[in-house]
């Protein structure tokens, strides 16, 4: 047990640790495999400038179904942590500060000094390992256009760290990237781990941040226990170049990156095949009194480009707009999501309706995440826990999720759920919204205004709405804003409202309050085996503070953020993981706990 200090802003948070407490990790295949992994289109909203992270107007490369086998992406590791064995007939290259770059670079005795005489030392296709000292400090450098690939998975070329203390800091240039995988090139079988990425001294926004920028054609990039302490990273596939498969970002932890202009977050655009799962994503993107929050940056940006995507166990938390948009569906399971805005499942709003790449729809689950704290963005009302779109007939499970406290979103634009059946073309089909939980939120169901002629298989069946609220521009309990609502299906939900609250409970056929009904109306019309009663829970009233307090860290939000940035290979504490968060909301619920 080890007793740290961290400085948050005013606060100072002594944090208890417990190294090697590690989880077992399910394995994420069976997940993967439950994917369709349709064709997509040929371009995306928001792709990347060519030569920096920044955004520009040429269009994505095509994600291509064909390119990607669920098989191909390695499993989870017993224990949480992957191992990268070294290889036989490859080379560890050693780099130290206090090095010589006239050493042989192979012992830890005689390391060279620089990153550029290290990488000079590797060999190509051999799954050579590139290693830097704990505890050293790589000013002004950086990995440079990267090109030297491992072997395979199982001989991975690994840039990573050796000896003892805290994780080997590379801190760049300003305007240098990382690390860069150049689009035109081929480069396979990369791994990056336990390295800290830092900012440089004096950023103040006027220049993007560091970042990794992954375009090379090739399968397995592999990022795992980094700190991108203002720092971010970008994997992407430009157009006329070959497929970007396979890229895993895991047990990461991301602090605070921001820019001018925003639009600094973790963004994928045309991957085929990847998994985000257990990060730490905190305040990408803004910087309170220098960048405003804006409804354009977001914590991970993942476009309709990509396929086969995992987006799983991941701590979520202080957004700019979404916590996570996953435009391309996928796997959003088990996720905590504190303080953001909204999320996104499929292509929801931006862009082209006439996008060749939403043609195919998506599909996948939104399963036993939390959605918790939701905010305003730069003083706008927002506070909506999942939008939804274009679900082609695969279909959408969404199930077991927590969705508590909206009390500082404002009245306006605030639902748990967001369904729009028009905007692509694949409309809304078998979609499955049960067993949920929303608790002190403000208004739930809300289905966007549209004829519903692409509308199949959509149930609602067996959610709690509970101490809801209501808001201006929305009713309490459901929205069906078009005259089809028949196409909508309700059975075994129970409803209840906050005691002292007036709004009317159900609005269909108009988003004008001429179309308000009340409870009787609904229980005639649409929903027979509707309840309006009080559930009963163990515990509903639990908070992020009293979490901390539960943990012994002190009872402060400041304190679980401290904790949750310091979270790392060498010094990993449970008690900060998603899957412990969750368990603690699950059981104020009498829900069962995730294993």
């Amino acid at each position: 047990m080890n007793l740290w200090t961290r400085s948050y802003g005013a606060v100072k948070v002594d944090i208890t640790l417990h190294p090697n407490n590690l989880i077992e990790m399910d394995r994420i295949m069976d997940l993967v495999r439950t994917l369709e992994i349709p064709s997509a289109g040929t371009s995306e909203d928001v792709p990347s400038r060519e030569n920096s992270a920044e955004e520009m107007d040429s269009p994505a490369a095509p994600s291509n179904s064909e390119d990607f086998d669920p098989a191909e992406l390695p499993d989870s590791q017993p224990g949480g942590w992957t191992e990268w064995p070294l290889a036989v007939g490859a080379k560890q290259i050693f780099v130290s500060v206090g090095g010589d770059d006239d050493n042989s670079g192979r012992s830890e005795s005689e390391p060279v000094k620089t990153l550029a005489a290290g990488i000079d030392l590797l060999a190509n296709g051999t799954g050579d390992q590139l290693l830097l000292k704990r505890g050293d400090v790589f000013v002004g450098q950086d990995f440079g256009e990267w090109s030297v690939s491992g072997k395979n998975a199982d001989a991975m070329m690994l840039i990573g760290a050796y000896g003892s203390g805290s994780r080997p800091m590379v801190q760049p240039a300003k305007e240098a990237q990382i690390l860069v995988g150049r689009e035109g090139t081929k480069c396979s079988y990369v791994a990056i781990a336990d390295l800290h990425f830092l900012v440089p001294d004096g950023h103040d926004g006027s220049v993007r941040p560091p970042h990794i920028i992954w375009r090379s054609e090739g399968t397995n990039f592999h990022i795992e226990g980094c700190l991108f302490d203002g720092t971010a990273m970008i994997s992407q596939r430009i157009a006329g170049h070959g497929p970007v498969k396979n890229v895993i970002f895991r047990r990461n932890v991301v602090d605070a990156p921001y820019a001018v202009g925003g639009r600094v977050h973790i963004y994928w655009q045309g991957v085929t095949g990847g998994v985000l799962e257990e990060n730490f994503l905190y305040h990408l993107g803004w910087k309170e009194n220098v960048v405003p929050d804006d409804k354009f940056t977001h914590n991970a940006y993942i476009t309709s480009t990509c396929t086969g995507i995992v987006f799983r166990r991941n701590i979520s938390m202080s957004s700019s707009s979404h916590g996570v948009q996953l435009r391309c569906g996928g796997v959003m399971d088990e996720n905590v999501f504190i303080d953001t805005a909204l999320q996104s499942f499929g292509y929801v709003l931006g862009g082209s309706k006439d996008n060749p790449a939403r043609d195919a729809g998506v599909s996948g689950s939104i399963r036993d995440n939390l959605f918790i704290d939701p905010k305003k963005i730069d003083g706008a009302d927002r506070g909506v826990g999942v939008q939804v779109a274009n679900v082609n007939k695969t279909g959408l499970v969404i199930s077991g999720n927590l969705f508590l406290n909206d009390v500082r979103s404002g009245e306006d634009n605030s639902c748990v759920i967001e369904l729009d059946a028009d905007n692509g073309p694949a409309g809304l089909h078998e979609v499955s919204i049960d067993a949920n939980i929303a608790y002190n939120w403000r208004s739930g169901l809300v289905v966007r205004e549209g004829n519903y002629a692409n509308v199949s298989g959509v149930n609602t069946d067996n959610n709690d709405w509970q101490d809801m609220m209501g808001a201006n521009s929305m009713p309490t309990y459901v929205s069906i804003l078009g005259e089809n609502y028949g196409k909508f299906s309700f059975s075994g939900n129970i409803y209840n409202r906050k005691e002292g609250e007036t709004e009317v409970g159900f609005r269909v056929g108009s988003r004008t309050r001429y179309g308000d009904r009340d409870f009787a109306w609904w229980t005639k019309n649409v929903e027979p085996t509707a309840k309006e009663a009080k559930e009963n829970y163990p515990d509903p009233d639990r908070t992020i503070e009293t979490y901390s307090t539960s943990v012994g860290g002190g009872g402060t939000q400041e304190g679980v953020i401290a904790s949750c940035l310091l979270q790392q290979k060498t010094f990993w504490d449970e008690d900060y993981t998603a899957v412990s968060i969750l368990n603690y909301f699950r059981a104020g619920f009498g829900m069962a706990p995730i294993t």
